[in-house]
Parts: C-alpha cells; structure tokens; sequence
C-alpha cells in the first residue's frame, strides 16, 4: 500500500516528499476524468456484469489515478461486507505485463501471478513452467496425464479464486501490451472472453492509444466491450476553461509555499499538449531544477520564478513526441467510438456498404477459382 503525504508534510519536507506528493496524492477532479468517471460507473454498474470497459487515452493523462479512484471507492461501498467477510476481495488492481521483445509471447504466467497476488493465493498455486510449441504462440506447460495446458490450468486457478474472493471490479492498467502483442491476440482474446464469461464480474482496462485494438481479437468480445475516450485538453474555449481550473486547482495544493504558476496558464497548455499528468510533471521538473539550482539551501527558503517553470518545460523534440503520438491516437480511436445518432448511422451504413462489396468480392474470387479448376479439369481430360 503506497503511503501519501499530506499537503501539510509535502510543505514542511524536502525534495523528495514533494515529489512524492505531486506523484501519489494530489488528484485532479477535473471536467475530462469526471466525464470518464461517470461513463465508468454506468458501465460497471451491477447490471453491466460480464462486459470489459475500456478507457483510452494518451500517457499521462490520469488512467491510472482513474483506476484507484475506482479501487477506492469499490472497496468503500463494500466495506461492511469485507468487515463480515475477510475472505471477500470486492476490487483489485494490476498490471499487464508487458512481452520481453516484440517477437516473444505473452508473459502468461506473470499475468496470472498478478492476479493471484492481490487475491493473496499462493503462487503455489500455478505450474511451474511455461514452455512454447515450437512454430506458434501457444503457451503450454508440463503436462501430466489428463492434466490440462498450463495456461488453461492457471486461467481456472484465477477464475476459481476470483469467485471464491468474489470479486466484482477487476481493473487492468497498461492492457497497451494485450495490443502489442498481436501475435498472440486469439490467445489473449480467449483469456478475457473467458474471464467475461463470469457473469458477476466487470472488468475495467486502462491503456494507451492502440489499447482500442482489442475489440478486433474477435466479435464476441468487441460486443461486450464499452470504448471511452480519456481525451487530452485542445484549444476551444471549453477546453481551456477546463485546463486553466485545473492549473489554479494545484497551485492552491501546490507542495512548495509562494510558488506561482497560475498566469502562465497559457504556456502550461502549450507545453503539456493539454495533458494533465504532462503538466504535473513539468512542475515536477522544476522542484528539481530549483534545488539543483540552490545546492545547499533548503528548498522550502529558495525564490520560484517564472523561468523555473519555462526551464522544466520539454525540449522541442520531446514535444514533437509527445504531440504526434497522441494526435496519431486521437485519429486512429475515432473509428472506434460511439457516435451522436445521426453521424453514428452514417458511420454504420458506410461499414455495411463495406461489408457487402467485401463479401461479393469474395464469392466472385471464389467463383472465378472453381471455374478455373473446372477448366483445368476440362483441358486435362481433353489430353
């Protein structure tokens, strides 16, 4: 359990306790993570049980403090049932592995040792190895007569403790990396139609832009999987009204007393791309810069000024990062999301006419391959 600092502590502290507070306990209640929260609970609502929501959007913009905010309150509003009830773990909280390269498989057993960690099973409880079939990713383990696959056998273990702790929320973090591994997407697509399948669990996923991906796994789990968009903050005047309340809101807790920032609302959207958690750590950046700046002074008795904070801004190649890979994001999602009525049949209508001439074009290949086998057939025995 991460041990936050108070706002009272991160201003007595040093360095590092402010750090520590801009980066574990200062929250951000603003427009876009209320909008995300509230789409959030209507889709893990009880009656939604089964079904993944999906929450997508560029690094940093708070998908993980989304996460523990649902933690939180899970935990909150079952709090008398795990009272009377120690053995009951109504939420958890993890995160999905990443692949070791790109041509690696799936770290299944880490998956599921994860899962097993926060229901606090023994990791006895898995096989002890995991091996690959040689030209595929299917992922086996040692087998034993009439014993299944070890993925399939830890894939049971987790889903026999997720319902003995009976858990209602499981959150997954970084499900970028069910995406990224491509070659192993009919594997993991398996898993989570399979932990779907358990009907008194809501399942919420949390990753970067190509996290949308996963609905093309198979169009079982694309039926039961709610896309939202945790967007960044552009330029119209909603936006920066937004933006501008969020700067004033952490000035007001900022961790380092007389420190302002506030006026330079403008060049903070500008530098951070409207990403929140981007803007967090520009300040964070120059807290650094200023006590390296003052070698020997306690923090709390060094001058902030403004060219701190343009001194802790990303440099232009950073930037450039940064702002193509969420714009490149923000295009690639739109396809993917749920649209007002009338553009939203337009879309469907186009994907129809799509679907139609896809499938014509197939017969007709098909068509023209037999005609051509009949002839070949016909010339042979013509010979």
């Amino acid at each position: 359990m991460i041990l936050r600092p108070t706002l009272e502590m991160a201003q007595q502290g040093g360095l590092d306790l402010k750090l520590q507070y801009l980066k574990d306990t200062i929250r951000l209640p603003h427009r876009n993570m209320m909008d995300a929260l509230d789409r959030i609970r209507t889709s893990i609502a009880p009656f939604a049980s089964g079904n993944l929501t999906t929450v997508v959007g560029p690094p940093g913009i708070g998908k993980t403090k989304l996460g523990e905010k649902i933690l939180e309150d899970t935990i909150s509003l079952y709090a008398d049932e795990m009272r009377a009830d120690p053995s009951f773990i109504p939420a958890i909280k993890l995160d999905v592995p990443p692949c070791k390269s790109k041509s690696s498989t799936f770290p299944w057993r880490d998956f599921y040792r994860a899962i097993l960690h926060e229901l606090m099973v023994p990791e006895a409880d898995l096989p002890a190895q995991f091996s690959q079939r040689p030209g595929t990713s299917s992922v086996l383990g040692t087998r034993a007569p009439g014993e299944e696959s070890a993925i399939h056998f830890a894939q049971y273990v987790a889903g026999q403790a997720l319902s003995r702790r009976r858990t209602k929320v499981v959150i997954l973090d970084e499900c970028i990396h069910f995406a990224n591994a491509l070659h192993s997407s009919q594997d993991w697509g398996n898993v989570l139609k399979s932990l779907a399948n358990n009907k008194s669990i809501t399942f919420l996923l949390l990753g970067a832009y190509g996290t949308e991906e996963i609905v093309r796994a198979s169009g079982q789990l694309a039926r039961r999987t709610d896309i939202i968009h945790f967007p960044r903050y552009g330029n119209t005047p909603e936006d920066v009204k937004a933006f501008r309340s969020v700067v004033a809101s952490v000035q007001a807790r900022f961790p380092l007393a007389g420190a302002k920032f506030e006026h330079l609302w403008k060049d903070l959207l500008l530098g951070s791309f409207g990403i929140t958690g981007q803007f967090i750590r520009i300040l964070m950046m120059a807290l650094r810069l200023l006590e390296q700046m003052n070698k020997g002074k306690d923090i709390n008795s060094c001058e902030w000024s403004d060219d701190i904070v343009y001194a802790a801004m990303p440099s232009p190649e950073e930037f450039a990062s940064i702002s193509d890979e969420t714009i490149r994001g923000e295009l690639c999602i739109t396809p993917f999301l749920r649209m007002p009525a009338k553009d939203a049949m337009t879309r469907l209508r186009a994907k129809h006419e799509e679907a139609i001439s896809y499938q014509t074009d197939l017969r007709e290949a098909a068509s023209s391959s037999t005609g051509e086998k009949r002839s070949n057939k016909a010339k042979a025995a013509n010979a």
